[in-house]
């Protein structure tokens, strides 16, 4: 009796391993134009995998329905389902699939904000030798995405277009070759974009002479979505390329051009919500922006919670606070100060607690503190905003950058400020969001990250020079913030990535 009730149980397992590879095959090789279907097929694959008993199937699962070439859904929860499935990997023996972990890990920190925690793990991926080439194109695109955001816009240039593109063209990866065409036609159109807009994250495109070889004209920039169109199979179509495509049209400035790219960008937008909300919410914002420039900035007001509300939807905390930021220069482009300084303080509370509205029981990651912007200071955004900070509040985070270093305590900040302790927390909720103390800590572990990387101090010795009397609070709010505890943290660290060697 026993062996007769066995067998269907072991056929039973066999047959969901063999549904659940069969899924996962299928999902392979599906163009990346459907993130949702692709996310629903991943879930079904796990579930059959959970039946199996396959844990491996689960970790492979895992990683297509939190892995995307673009922006994730629910970026938070992609990150705490890669972290499980890179803990599988490891304990099997296969370094390809956990570095492979490692690159999605990496798109899911961009997504949350985190560029410089996104560059580490990227890098520590590309240490890996068995990373296969598809992933490592990957990687690179990703590299570019947050040396871009974090304002090494000529570094991000060069991997762009010496390490990605070429990775992609000898991969034979059309699709990871078309976006990483079409992303360079982006970033000169964002240039062409900034240059004229000196309160927009980038420097003029003229401060970047790595890049005077590209031509920042719109000609360029179509030739540039042709090429990469011409890279993908006959008859597709890929919304992601037509965005810039209509966000360079709108970029003439001329109103006819304005208008017809607007009405394009937010049907597309319409288009694709059903399969790939963040793409749908980037397309809302390329229809602002475009708007903004064209000068019609009540038909930008209007788009724009639209862009939110779908980034809300999906749990797209950078697309929120990248929605949250044009916003607030729209509305004081119309003259509503009221309502710009509103919308900068959630923006700027997105960036402290990136986090916060996520589930209890998902593994936290870090948050950037301040966004990382070129030196140039007329690149600074929202400065005649910022200009209206109190002067308490300027000079405690002066104080703050120029001494975090020294263990400051928040009473001498406090004391240089020569206001009362509850005058500075009102100042600091008022603009950031948070307390004193709370942006004081934060910046402090930030600093304390940075040695862990760039020094070889001893992790106690770290501990004790940002004000820690015990090394294991230390590594508890470490791991809190940064989302792994501080010996990890130290073991990401990568030499600087060589250039792609040509697989050929």
């Amino acid at each position: 009796m026993p062996a007769k009730t066995a067998t269907p149980h072991r056929a039973s397992s066999s047959q969901n391993r063999q549904r659940a590879h069969a899924l996962l095959d299928h999902l392979a090789k599906q163009p990346p134009f459907d993130q949702v279907a692709q996310r629903e097929g991943a879930a079904q694959a796990h579930a059959l995998a959970v039946e199996a008993g396959d844990l491996v199937l689960q970790a492979e699962a895992l990683l297509a329905g939190a892995s995307w070439p673009g922006q994730l859904i629910d970026p938070l929860g992609a990150w705490s389902a890669l972290q499980r499935a890179e803990r599988i990997f490891r304990a099997n023996g296969i370094p390809d699939r956990a570095a492979a972990c490692q690159v999605a890990m990496a798109r899911a920190l961009y997504d949350l904000g985190q560029e410089r925690q996104a560059d580490v793990v990227v890098q520590a991926a590309l240490q890996e030798p068995s990373l296969p080439a598809p992933q490592r194109a990957r990687a690179y695109m990703l590299r570019f995405l947050a040396l871009g955001r974090m304002g090494q816009i000529e570094a991000a240039y060069e991997c762009l277009v010496d390490q990605a593109v070429p990775m992609a063209r000898a991969c034979g990866d059309v699709y990871q070759l078309a976006r990483a065409i079409g992303r360079k036609a982006w970033l000169i159109a964002r240039l062409m974009h900034s240059a004229g807009n000196p309160e927009l994250p980038l420097p003029a495109f003229a401060h970047l002479t790595k890049l005077k070889r590209e031509p920042a004209t719109l000609a360029h920039v179509l030739s540039l979505l042709d090429e990469a169109r011409a890279a993908l199979p006959a008859g597709a179509r890929w919304a992601e390329i037509e965005i810039t495509h209509h966000y360079a049209l709108g970029l003439t400035r001329r109103p006819a051009a304005v208008a017809a790219a607007g009405q394009a960008l937010c049907a597309l937008a319409e288009e694709v919500t059903a399969t790939d909300p963040p793409l749908a919410a980037w397309a809302y914002l390329c229809a602002a922006m475009v708007l903004h420039v064209g000068g019609d900035v009540a038909g930008a007001l209007a788009v724009l919670p639209q862009a939110l509300r779908v980034a809300e939807s999906a749990r797209l905390t950078v697309m929120e606070r990248d929605v949250l930021f044009y916003q607030s220069l729209c509305f004081e482009a119309a003259g509503d100060l009221g309502a710009a300084l509103a919308a900068y303080k959630r923006h700027y509370a997105l960036i402290m607690n990136p986090s916060e509205s996520a589930d209890p029981h998902d593994q936290r990651v870090p948050a950037d503190l301040e966004p990382q912007l070129p030196s140039d200071a007329a690149a600074e955004p929202l400065h005649r905003l910022r200009a209206l900070e109190p002067a308490c509040l300027k000079r405690a985070l002066r104080l703050i950058e120029l001494r975090v270093a020294e263990n400051l305590s928040a009473n001498e900040v406090v004391a240089a400020c020569g206001v009362s302790r509850r005058t500075l927390d009102e100042a600091f909720k008022a603009a950031r969001g948070t307390t004193l103390l709370a942006y004081l800590k934060r910046k402090k572990l930030e600093f304390a990250a940075n040695l862990l990387l760039h020094t070889q101090r001893p992790i106690r010795d770290i501990a004790a020079s940002m004000g820690y009397r015990s090394v294991a609070l230390f590594a508890s709010e470490f791991r809190d913030r940064m989302g792994m505890l501080p010996s990890h943290w130290r073991s990401l660290q990568a030499a600087p990535v060589a250039p792609a060697a040509d697989p050929s």
